[in-house]
């Protein structure tokens, strides 16, 4: 669960709608939800969304493939895990649905949609009429247009009359392949790709989760901001920067852990991928996607084993507490991935 801080909204955005970047593949991995909507959009009172409604995505972003079991440890790394176990483990841990989406059609028809939280005050893109954004506080969305580009969107609000985003308080967009979103706006605290991270149905289904994940803490840092982050307003706190990366030592042997499949898989994708801290909040809370502008979060994730019957002591709904046992004190913090071309940051 995050903040609604404005702390977190840098300021300015490209209000362009960019076009000729390129598109590269999605994954659609279909899984059983409402059989009816198999092969066409879902279609309620007030919202009419495209059709692979049961399909889940994420950024294919080439540089979201760093491999955590070769990076380099923090020399600090055991006194900030400590740490982290005091402010962040603490503070309770959640699975979180949180990333809603969609995938626009190559003939949706862009509007201007109106930033109240940033210098520039509009950005332009393709979103499908009834496409709603997330439903924690942050109210994310991302849009990925038919070309590959990202349209991210952060306490975005819906109008179930004109079935539009009305407003957002921050936006970004997001070029294929980029580690960060472009331009100088942000949809999200440390402007990450809203796509890049989150965990999917898709995920879950396949039995594997092949990327880094990303969560929100408490008491996040003071100091700079650290790859791959980009130009953002360090935090209020003590701990862990804005993109500091952390994996599961990868000594551990998950499967002796006794672990819910869920928690497995996440953590060997801590092992392999590692987690980077995305986002403020009053807990710890592992990000996925929410799944709105599908079959919905009680659908889709029950569909593929994965329950959500919880709201958090804030009151985000669609969250899970993990299990007491998942192994937080053996997590290990690790410097920054390097960049394109440029080695370790």
């Amino acid at each position: 669960m995050r903040e609604l801080e404005k702390l977190r909204r840098p300021v300015g955005i490209v209000a362009v709608s960019v076009l000729g970047l390129g598109g590269f593949a999605l994954a659609h991995v279909a899984f059983a939800s409402s059989a009816d909507m198999a092969t066409r959009g879902v279609a309620t009172a007030d919202r009419t969304v495209p059709s692979a409604a049961k399909a889940a995505t994420r950024a294919r972003t080439p540089v979201w493939t760093w491999n955590a079991k070769t990076a380099t440890v923090d020399p600090d790394s055991a006194a900030k895990v400590a740490a982290f176990q005091s402010y962040a483990v603490a503070a309770g841990t959640y699975f979180e649905a949180a990333v809603a989406w969609v995938d626009a059609p190559p003939d949706t028809p862009a509007y201007a949609v109106p930033i109240t939280g940033q210098a520039v005050k509009q950005i332009v893109a393709p979103i499908p009429l009834g496409t709603r954004p997330g439903n924690t506080f942050d109210q994310s969305l991302l849009v990925r247009g038919s070309d590959g580009t990202d349209y991210d969107f952060g306490l975005a609000k819906y109008d179930p009359v004109s079935m539009k985003i009305v407003s957002t308080d921050g936006a970004a967009i997001t070029a294929p392949g980029a580690a960060s979103e472009t331009g100088v706006g942000g949809a999200n605290a440390a402007r990450f790709p809203l796509g890049a991270g989150p965990i999917t149905p898709a995920d879950v289904l396949s039995g594997v989760i092949d990327h880094p994940l990303v969560i929100s803490m408490p008491n996040v840092g003071s100091s700079a901001p650290v790859y791959p982050a980009g130009h953002v307003t360090p935090g209020p706190g003590n701990g862990l920067p804005f993109g500091a990366w952390l994996r599961l030592d990868p000594t551990v042997d998950v499967p002796s852990l006794g672990l819910p499949p869920l928690e497995t898989m996440i953590a060997v994708a801590m092992q392999r991928y590692g987690m980077f801290v995305r986002d403020i909040g009053t807990t710890l809370c592992i990000i996925a996607t929410d799944q709105v502008n599908q079959g919905g979060n009680a659908v889709d994730w029950p569909a593929v084993g994965v329950q959500l019957p919880l709201e958090t002591p804030a009151g985000v709904p669609y969250a899970a507490n993990l299990s007491p046992l998942f192994p937080w004190d053996k997590l290990q913090v690790l410097l920054p991935p390097p960049r394109p071309g440029r080695g370790p940051s």
